[in-house]
This record gives structure tokens, sequence and C-alpha cells, in this order.
């Protein structure tokens, strides 16, 4: 695995910085216009900052970190997907009779 140079590293601060800067930018535009997608571009800077901050943690210029896998974590976030989706599934039911005006609130 390369190392990061002190150039790599200030230019990966430099990024990050950029990144902050931006994130802030956009979030006051969104809170001015209410536009819920610019939320999207938040996160994807936030992401963005993340994967910088990782690198610059880390020793390797990948920033990787050793998988241990979990199968305990793994079967939880099978159990949370499927509940997630069951609701989905409800709620799109329960808009549809509403659309449809058959079900009348008490």
């Amino acid at each position: 695995m390369a190392q990061v140079t002190q150039a790599q590293k200030n230019q990966l601060a430099a990024l990050q910085r950029e990144f902050q800067r931006l994130q802030k930018k956009l979030k006051a535009i969104h809170r001015k216009t209410g536009y819920d997608d610019l939320a999207h571009g938040v996160l994807a800077l936030e992401i963005a900052d993340h994967t910088v901050e990782e690198t610059l943690e880390h020793t390797g210029l990948g920033g990787e970190i050793q998988h241990k896998s979990n199968p305990k974590a793994h079967r939880q976030a099978k159990q949370w997907y499927k509940i997630v989706k069951g609701l989905k599934t409800k709620a799109l039911n329960f808009w549809k009779l509403i659309r449809a005006r058959i079900w009348k609130p008490l």
C-alpha cells in the first residue's frame, strides 16, 4: 500500500476544506429554497468529506480498513430490511385506499 506524501496530505486537506465550504453553501441554499433534492447534494459532499478524512487518518493512500465479517449484524440488517419493505408495502396499500376514497377517517 502506498504511503501518502506530505504534498498529497496537503492536497487532500485542501480538498476536504473545499467540500466543507461547498456543503455549507448548499445547506444554505437548501434552507432558503426548501428543495429536497439539494439535501442529496449535501449528503454527497458529506460522504466525499468523510472519504478524504478516512484517507488522511489511515496510513495508506486508499485509506482501506480491513473488513471483519459480522454475521449477527448481517442477519439483523436483513431483518430490518424485511421490516422496512413490509412497512413500505403496507403504506403503499394504505395510500391506494385513501386515493380510492375507500378508507374513511374516524
